[in-house]
């Protein structure tokens, strides 16, 4: 007699796996009936059977932000709580795909800029010293490539089968910020063996496109999301949103680019001091940051030595701009004072009275002014404000005034008012 064949592993018969593939197993039961290998239905509709339908998202939406929040915890909300319950089996292995994070290019990240370290190391007059031999740039170089090809492979056939969880992670409010492998390439680019003055300028526009891109996408949700606002997700993992700009403005400057660096370099340190202040004075109603030392933290000291390197080579540059900048407003000033001489104005900040006038005074003031129907309407809304407050009277009797958007403040003047 001849033994059934076992084709399928337990997380195969699993449909709640089924929820995160991309053909929801579809392409493995074809390639099953390719290879000949019956399907037992029967089983599978059984397993299925047993899941319970809370365990399992029926529509098509990731979870929140406050979500993640709610149900994970750890530096970088990796770990899951012990009163949630996890929608896969925890008891069961997952499919290695499903198990390879996103932040696996963290690898790519820290050999590559080992690489650039090394290269810098041989070439910079000052570490002449240390003789450094170009077998480990070119050493360090090949292992990154290598790694890199490995992880992105791997990763793309992650985005073939388990396209759902690519996009959970995508939505993830700190594995957003790993979705960087082009920050790698521009590592693998510095630290190429070659002068990187000899690579094509195209190629460094190919790799800061995505960046740029992904800028447009964190940093607008930092300043316009509600539940993914800085100051809810401000985490050390941010620093790779900014990073990007510093390496991209490191390289472009090295490959003899001029604005686009220094519009990367503008771009990251504006938000790289918003992030600063955020992580260092985070709200009271925010989880602080665990104690214990983790490799994220480091990424406190990558962004701003990049970025002082990426200064070092873009102030080169600048320091004409400098000048041409300081005479341009030396002239102005020189101008204002001397010859308009409007440039110390009338103070007065210094001239408002202890209490607010009366409104006879206001009116008067009015007409004996310039002022336009867009000013007088704009300022009606602060009498609004304090005519709750005292009513304005002369003699004892009350005012009475109605003023029409679309008329002139000196048409009332020939009306009758009453006081």
């Amino acid at each position: 007699p001849v033994l059934p064949i076992e084709s399928k592993v337990p997380w195969e018969r699993d449909r709640r796996f089924g929820h995160f593939k991309t053909f929801y197993g579809d392409l493995e039961r074809q390639l099953s009936n390719l290879r000949g290998v019956p399907q037992d239905t029967d089983v599978e509709k059984g397993e299925a059977s047993k899941i319970s339908e809370e365990d399992i998202d029926e529509d098509d939406e990731v979870p929140t932000a406050d979500r993640y929040f709610a149900a994970l915890e750890g530096p970088e909300l990796e770990t899951l709580r012990s009163t949630e319950v996890a929608v896969l089996p925890k008891d069961e292995t997952w499919p290695f795909l499903l198990r390879f994070p996103i932040s696996a290019f963290g690898m790519c990240l820290g050999v590559s800029s080992q690489a650039m370290l090394w290269k810098t190391l041989q070439w910079e007059p000052s570490t002449k010293f240390l003789h450094v031999h170009p077998v480990v740039n070119h050493v360090l170089w090949w292992i990154s490539v290598a790694l890199m090809v490995v992880v992105s492979i791997t990763y793309l056939l992650k985005i073939v089968f388990y396209f759902e969880a690519v996009r959970r992670e995508f939505n993830h409010p700190v594995r957003v910020n790993f979705f960087a492998p082009w920050i790698a390439c521009l590592f693998l680019v510095k630290g190429v063996p070659h002068p990187v003055w000899e690579i094509h300028h195209a190629v460094w526009c190919v790799l800061m496109a995505p960046i740029l891109c992904l800028d447009l996408k964190i940093y607008g949700q930092w300043m316009t999301s509600d539940e993914r606002r800085l100051s809810k997700v401000a985490n050390p993992s941010n620093h790779l949103a900014v990073v990007g700009n510093f390496v991209g403005a490191l390289l472009g400057a090295r490959m003899g680019l001029r604005e686009l660096p220094i519009f990367f370099f503008a771009v990251g340190l504006a938000h790289y001091v918003v992030l600063f202040v955020t992580l260092y004075q985070r709200l009271p109603t925010n989880v602080q940051l665990p104690k214990e030392l983790h490799p994220v933290f480091f990424l406190f000291v990558a962004a701003p030595s990049v970025a002082s390197m990426a200064w070092t080579r873009i102030s080169v540059g600048l320091s004409g701009i400098a000048v041409v900048t300081v005479i341009g407003v030396l002239a102005t000033t020189m101008y204002h004072a001397f010859m308009r001489k409007d440039l110390f104005p009338n103070d007065v900040s210094i001239a408002i009275t202890r209490r607010r006038p009366k409104f006879s005074k206001i009116l008067t003031h009015l007409r004996s002014s310039s002022y336009d129907v867009k000013e007088l309407v704009l300022s009606i809304p602060n009498f609004s404000s304090y005519s709750n407050q005292a009513p304005y009277s002369d003699s004892g009797s009350s005012s009475r005034m109605s003023i029409s958007v679309g008329e002139s403040p000196m048409a009332h003047g020939h009306g009758r008012e009453e006081y």
